[in-house]
């Protein structure tokens, strides 16, 4: 049985038991309405960084059910860099605790002539089973290996990637007529944000909300790149919780800020600049004011901010030390304060 949540306007009302057939279907609408704690009553700690979110909830549900023992094979599909490898470990180390047995994570080689692909008990887990497509031979043994393994209902767990397994993915998913497929789509913004929250917290740091929601937006790539942004910040620090920590984080996370939307930080910047200063104020304060915030604010190199303002890094340097020189905090406190508004937005 999975379990189905209703909601009111201040969380979590009641849970009911569904039939599997009925749960392999849900779908949480809501990012904000998700409560994995209420769906598997279970302290999300224990799932090791992994965020059950709508675009993932059906495979976690299906892995944790071949990992309980309630399910005997489970084929979990979906695009590189976006959990299938996380979600197999937490798979993994769901069955080692139930079984009080070490539960490895196989590829489709090392597992051929492994004890595990035979065992009644053990579920049977492996990673980047697309890499059988380049390797005929490995293929007809391994496929033969999961036939007689589905027949005999051994639990059986698979992942491979979306892009370039169709022709393998046919052939395993007819060993079973119980529709074993589970997909990892590519998470939305709000559910990218979700994702920086719940791995920062497994690593130990704590987010601000905003911070979470650039690193989520805006971090190029997929969840690796996050993960890159985050052990640079907590290299840092392990706190980033403060508002006032955020303008010092953009600078040491500039390096994964280019966003694929076109986001830029520095257009940020020069945006909470032009609202911090009066419209009548000169165009060459605002370039000095500017400079100082990329370099000041977000440690920016000077060659750097040189390109963006298509001026040499002595200029850049000049403008930067005229603008430290007025010592105007009310000017630094505005330009703070609306580029924190900003990336709020």
């Amino acid at each position: 049985m999975a379990l189905q949540s209703a909601w009111t306007e201040t969380g979590f009302r009641s849970v009911t038991l569904l039939p599997w057939h009925e749960s392999a279907s849900l779908r949480l609408s809501s990012c904000d309405s998700l409560r994995s704690e209420a769906i598997l009553g279970e302290d999300p700690e224990s799932w090791h960084g992994f965020a059950p979110l709508p675009s993932n909830f059906a495979a976690f549900e299906a892995a944790m059910r071949v990992a309980d023992g309630s399910s005997s094979f489970c084929i979990v599909v979906g695009p590189s860099g976006w959990g299938k490898s996380h979600l197999l470990q937490v798979a993994a180390e769901r069955a080692a605790q139930r079984l009080k047995s070490e539960c490895r994570i196989h590829s489709p080689g090392s597992c051929v002539n492994r004890a595990e692909a035979l065992s009644r008990t053990m579920p049977l887990i492996v990673d980047g089973v697309q890499d059988m497509a380049r390797h005929p031979r490995l293929r007809h043994r391994f496929v033969r290996i999961l036939r007689s393994r589905v027949r005999l209902k051994r639990p059986t767990l698979l992942a491979l990637e979306a892009e370039s397994s169709s022709r393998v993915l046919t052939e395993l998913a007819s060993l079973s007529i119980d529709r074993p497929v589970f997909h990892i789509n590519v998470p939305t913004a709000r559910e990218r944000q979700r994702i920086a929250s719940t791995v920062s917290r497994s690593m130990g740091m704590r987010l601000h909300e905003t911070l979470a929601r650039v690193i989520g937006r805006h971090v190029d790539g997929n969840a690796r790149s996050m993960l890159g942004a985050l052990n640079r910040l907590s290299l840092y620090s392990s706190d980033w919780s403060g508002e006032a920590d955020l303008t010092k984080a953009m600078g040491i996370t500039l390096p994964f800020l280019s966003g694929c939307d076109g986001w830029d930080i520095r257009d940020a910047v020069q945006e909470a600049v032009c609202r911090a200063l009066p419209r009548s104020e000169s165009d060459a304060k605002v370039e000095a004011w500017l400079c100082w915030s990329l370099r000041r604010m977000l440690k920016m190199p000077e060659d750097h901010v040189a390109a963006f303002l298509s001026k040499t890094p002595g200029e850049v340097h000049q403008l930067s030390e005229m603008a430290r020189a007025w010592r105007d905090e009310q000017v630094k406190a505005r330009i703070k304060d609306h580029l924190i508004t900003l990336l709020s937005e």
